[in-house]
This record gives structure tokens, sequence and C-alpha cells, in this order.
């Protein structure tokens, strides 16, 4: 599984993402609704915070390691899950 490649953009004013290449990825659509915006809010920084978590891995799981186990693990699967794999 492969999503739209990074960065994304949110255009606030009428509460939709666009991908780099300004094709729309998610839209809060008419509803009004806070939470929907607060979720495309969101989905807008998924790719930032998938290149947040990889570069965390690398940096922690080092030798000698400097790491939580429990903390890799999360963002482990979390990027994993991102990713398709998990």
């Amino acid at each position: 599984m492969k999503h739209a490649p990074g960065p994304w953009k949110l255009r606030e004013d009428i509460g939709c993402v666009y991908d780099k290449d300004e094709k729309p990825i998610m839209s809060a659509g008419c509803s009004g609704n806070q939470e929907s915006y607060a979720n495309v809010v969101l989905i807008s920084v998924a790719p930032d915070l998938l290149k947040a978590c990889k570069a965390l891995l690398i940096l922690v799981e080092g030798d000698p390691p400097l790491y939580d186990e429990v903390v890799c693990d999360a963002a482990r699967g979390l990027v994993n899950k991102a990713e398709g794999r998990g």
C-alpha cells in the first residue's frame, strides 16, 4: 500500500487536504462539524508524522540503543500500519 507523497497542504478556508500535486485527498465536507475539521487537520500532517517516526527510530535504535522498547515498538507499529504492513 502506498499513500500520496507528502507534503500535504490544508486549505483551512474549505477544510480540504491536497497532495503535493494539488489533488484533493480528504475534505471535512459541508457538515461544519468541528470533529470532522479536526480530523482533516490531523490527516494533513500525517506524512510529516510518519517521517518523524521513521527518523526517531533511526536515532534511537543505534548502537548503543537509546530507547525505551515499549515506545519504539509503538512507533514501529505505527510506521508499519501507515505503510500498510500492520
